[in-house]
Formats: C-alpha cells, sequence, structure tokens
C-alpha cells in the first residue's frame, strides 16, 4: 500500500497548500506570525498530550501563511518596493549580479546587449544613497570592448528603474536599463569562485571541438545548464519534443558523478559508510558551479540526503527524501513554489516514484523463458535479458513522467508532446552517455586537455545521431500540439486522481475518485464546447501584431 507512512510528506504538502493559500489571500502579516507563535508554543507545553501534535501543526501552517505574506510584501523598510517610487525613475544602482550574464548581439556591431540578475545594494535617489534590497533583473546596452560582467562582481549602473509588471506575485523583479555600467569590485566568495569555475569548465568542453560550435554548445548545455549556447531552432525543436528536460541540471547528471565518484572510492577501498564525506563537497560545488537551478538543487539535496542515510546506518527513503528537499527548498525560498521549474522538477520525481512500479509491474518482466532449454542460460542471453529489462524499466519511467508532467506543460507552455513518450526511449540513453563523457572531459581537462579533447570528438558523434533523432521526430505528423491552458480545476483534479489511484482504500474513496476525474475532464470539456478563439490582426506600423484572446 502506497504512501506508508512518511511525516515529511504531509510536512510537505501541508507547506505548500499553505504557502499557495498565503500568496493569494492577504492576511495580516504580524497576526498569522503571532498566531503561529502561539500554537507553536501550545504544543511544546502540552508535549505528549493528545492535542500537542494538532496545535504544531496548525503553528507550522501559521508560519508559512507568514512566509508568503512576507514574500509578497517584505514589510522591511530596505525594501526596493519602499524606497523606490512606483513609477519608471532614472536612478544610479549598486548591485551584486547573482548568475553569469548573457550577451546579445545589437543591431550595431560595436555593441552588446547584457542580460543579468542582480541584487539591490544600495539607491541613489533624488542625490541620496540609501541601502536597499531586492531582484533586479538588469538590461545594459554596452560596447563591445567594454568589461564584462561576470557572476558575484559588485557594479555601479546609471538608467531608467522600472518597477515590476505584477507587485503583488511572489518574487516580482524589478527591472534597470542601464545606461552605464562600471565595475565596483570583484566577486568574492564560493559561490563567485564556482561560477569561474564554470567559465573554466566551459572552455573545456569546447576542446577539439572548435569546428563543431553547435556540439559544443550542446554539451555545455547539457553538462552546466548555459541553455544560451543553444540556438533558437534546436530549442524549440527539443521543446516541442518533449525531450527539452534532458538540459535541465538533474537527477541524470547528479547520478553519474555520483556513480564516478562512487567507482573511484571503490578501487581504494573506501566504505559506503564514508560515501557521504567525499561526495557532499563535490556535489555542493557542481550544483554552486551550474547556478543553483531547482532541479539540480532538488537533486542534490536528495543524493545528499541517501547517503546520509547510508552513513547513518538508515534505510532511504525516496519520497522522504523528496518532500525535505521540498521543505527545505520551500523554506529558504517561497517564492519558489510560482517557479516553473520547482514544479516540474518535484511533479515528475513524485510521479516517478508513485507510479514507476505499478506501471513496470504491468509489462513484461525481460526475460525471455523457452520451456525446452536444459541448462544455465548463457552470457550473451543473459545480456539480452538485461537489455530488455532495461527497455521495459525507460518505458515505464517514460510513461509515469508523461503522467504526471503533460498537465502542467500545457498549462505553462500550451504544449502537449506525445512523441515524448518515444523520444525520451532513446534521448535518455544517448543523454546519459553524452553527461558521462562530458564529465570524464571535465575531470580529466585538467591535467591532460588532449584526452578532453578526445572525450569531446567522441562525444560529438553521440551528439549527431542526438540531434539527428530530433529533427527525426519534429517531422512525425501529431508529434506535438498547440492547446489552450488548462484550468487551475483541470490541475487538480488530475493530481488528486493520480494520488487518490495510488493511495490506501477507503470507504469514500469511489466518490472521491469521481469527483476527481469530473475536475479532471472539466478543462478538456470546455476547451471542446468553447469552438472558436478570437484573433485579432492590428497594423503597428512596422509590421503586424496578432492578439489571441481566450474563450
Amino acid at each position: 500500500m502506497w504512501p506508508p507512512r512518511r511525516p515529511l510528506l504531509g510536512l510537505a504538502l501541508v507547506q505548500i497548500a499553505a504557502l499557495a493559500a498565503g500568496f493569494h489571500f492577504p492576511l495580516p502579516l504580524a497576526l498569522t506570525f503571532g498566531l503561529g507563535a502561539g500554537l507553536a508554543l501550545a504544543g511544546l507545553l502540552l508535549y505528549r498530550r493528545t492535542s500537542s501534535l494538532p496545535c504544531l501543526y496548525l503553528g507550522w501552517i501559521c508560519w508559512c501563511l507568514a512566509a508568503a505574506r512576507w514574500t509578497v510584501a517584505d514589510p522591511s523598510p530596505a525594501a526596493l518596493a519602499r524606497q523606490a517610487p512606483p513609477v519608471p525613475v532614472t536612478v544610479e544602482l549598486r548591485a551584486v549580479l547573482t548568475d553569469d550574464p548573457v550577451a546579445y548581439a545589437g543591431a550595431r556591431t560595436d555593441r552588446l546587449q547584457w542580460i543579468f540578475p542582480a541584487a539591490a545594494r544600495e539607491l541613489k535617489l533624488a542625490g541620496t544613497w540609501r541601502g536597499v534590497r531586492g531582484p533586479v533583473r538588469v538590461y545594459w546596452r554596452a560596447r563591445a570592448g567594454d568589461i564584462q560582467p561576470a557572476c558575484g562582481d559588485r557594479w555601479r549602473f546609471r538608467g531608467e528603474l522600472y518597477p515590476p509588471r505584477a507587485p503583488a506575485a511572489p518574487g516580482a523583479t524589478w527591472v534597470l536599463r542601464a545606461a552605464a555600467g562600471a565595475r565596483e569590485a570583484h566577486g568574492s566568495g564560493l559561490r563567485a569562485w564556482a561560477y569561474r569555475g564554470r567559465a573554466w569548465c566551459a572552455d573545456c568542453l569546447g576542446l577539439g571541438l572548435e569546428t563543431h560550435p553547435d556540439a559544443a554548445g550542446l554539451l555545455r548545455a547539457m553538462l552546466l545548464g548555459l541553455r544560451q549556447e543553444l540556438t533558437p531552432d534546436w530549442r524549440e525543436a527539443f521543446a516541442t519534443t518533449g525531450t527539452l528536460h534532458v538540459f535541465a541540471i538533474s537527477g541524470l547528471h547528479v547520478g553519474v558523478l555520483a556513480l564516478l565518484v562512487t567507482l573511484v572510492l571503490k578501487l581504494f577501498g573506501i566504505s559506503r559508510m564514508h560515501w557521504f564525506w567525499w561526495l557532499a563537497p563535490l556535489l555542493i560545488l557542481y550544483t554552486l558551479g551550474t547556478g543553483l537551478k531547482t532541479s539540480a538543487l532538488r537533486a542534490t539535496l536528495m543524493a545528499l540526503i541517501y547517503f546520509a542515510g547510508l552513513s547513518l546506518g538508515r534505510r532511504p527513503d525516496p519520497t522522504n527524501s523528496l518532500a525535505l528537499a521540498a521543505l527545505l527548498i520551500l523554506g529558504w525560498a517561497p517564492a519558489q513554489l510560482h517557479d516553473v521549474g520547482f514544479q516540474l522538477s518535484f511533479v515528475v520525481v513524485g510521479g516517478l516514484s508513485a507510479w514507476y512500479g505499478p506501471i513496470r509491474r504491468r509489462l513484461p518482466s525481460g526475460r525471455i523463458r523457452d520451456p525446452l532449454k536444459i541448462g544455465p542460460e548463457t552470457r550473451w542471453e543473459h545480456g539480452a535479458h538485461q537489455a530488455l529489462r532495461y527497455f521495459w524499466g525507460l518505458v515505464a519511467a517514460s510513461f509515469a513522467a508523461w503522467l504526471a508532467s503533460w498537465p502542467l506543460v500545457a498549462y505553462h507552455f500550451n504544449l502537449i508532446s506525445p512523441s515524448g513518450l518515444l523520444g525520451n526511449l532513446l534521448v535518455v540513453p544517448a543523454s546519459f552517455v553524452i553527461v558521462l563523457t562530458g564529465l570524464l572531459a571535465l575531470l580529466t581537462g585538467l591535467l591532460f586537455p588532449l584526452l578532453a579533447a578526445v572525450f569531446n570528438t567522441a562525444n560529438s558523434v553521440v551528439i549527431a545521431g542526438l540531434l539527428a533523432l530530433i529533427e527525426a521526430l519534429q517531422r512525425v505528423p501529431g508529434s506535438y500540439l498547440f492547446v489552450a491552458a488548462p484550468p487551475l480545476a483541470t490541475l487538480v483534479g488530475w493530481y488528486a486522481l493520480l494520488a487518490l489511484a495510488r493511495g490506501p482504500r477507503w470507504r469514500g474513496r469511489p466518490l472521491a475518485l469521481l469527483l476527481a476525474a469530473a475536475l479532471a475532464a472539466a478543462g478538456p470539456l470546455a476547451a471542446w464546447r468553447s469552438g472558436h478563439v478570437p484573433l485579432d490582426i492590428l497594423d503597428v506600423g512596422h509590421g503586424h501584431c496578432a492578439l489571441l484572446t481566450p474563450p
């Protein structure tokens, strides 16, 4: 019966529901936080009594509500929303870059358009500098010979500061269109050092591929999360075929790195009880160097929890590890709940955890039984059986991930990709080979650059085959469909249906399944009944603008 007793899963679900409610309902921050503190204190005072646990749960809910309200409306006097006016204004701003900048060529050959996120530190308005804090996305049109910005550097910009388009949205970001900029200090600290390490890794993955820039860009995107290295055509091809997930630094990358490290540790005779202390620093540095993306952070946390359990002599549980990773990430940054990467990462892994087993048990075992054969199976027969078991396991994983992800993909991207079910059967093994070979190139590139170039050159053959496969999938009729975003009720109903179908049996389960199925069917039924979507074509002087109005 699934799920067994997992308190962390209950806490994570309660946290997600409370944060979602806090983001959408303007509750008093001080009252909510005070009520949570009072309930938590009552739960501690009533220790070992029946009412202790409900008080602690209610206190946890109130604190999550307060965290959501703090994220939406930061009451600190230093918040950027309280220091800057709600209209565009010319300012000077000191900020620290929080990620690697992306450069785009401008209309003039001597200009570059830099785009990067930053954390505001000081704001000069009306001739006075004042301390501020808040996220800012900087657009800086610089000359080609200007100093290039880098993650962790402290810069001073002058330009137009624009308020967020949706100020009440979690993690609302201000926009600075900078006319001038100057670096004031180099980046320092572990994160800045990790980003400089990523720049070295990007150079290492380009060794031997100087005449194949597309292969080098795909390799950097897949191993380091540098998606800006992908051309727009390839990005669209992977997105429409449902295979763009291979560029998310996730369990595949962390798992391959952990596999390589554990193989080395086994060679030196190090016990698995001590693997955690060797793996943890390498996994943390790799996650920092890839930009702390949600999928990478989730995979790293789950891997650390897994190996920490081994070192403590505990049996690891994937569902509890996933729930603990969600608790930690949302506890540190509640606005991640509205991040598409967070939603897809946790929903897909949750779907794999819940549905991989049942689907796999209904597929062939992969063993070919010959009733007339005498004697044990040969080595070749054993290899064929292993390959079949791997194939059917991959089918089960692909279908489970698709079941869990398609509503979110349709909701956020207006896209359904049936070709992803077939494509992942070939793309995932090819991605494993690319990631494994790429990591070997990085590990050997420090001492033997020539060997890294050999690995990269070998990888280019696999990359060429992968790109040819994606092109073929994209040409298949019906491989992807553009659809209207389903209503929120459809998402709630679909995931409730998946959870109830795997949950324990109880008296009201048939009625709950029927209600969840009705909610899941509400979106497609409404889209079918609507029939038409209004389309307006406007002449804007330099072309035409198409406006689609949802029904």
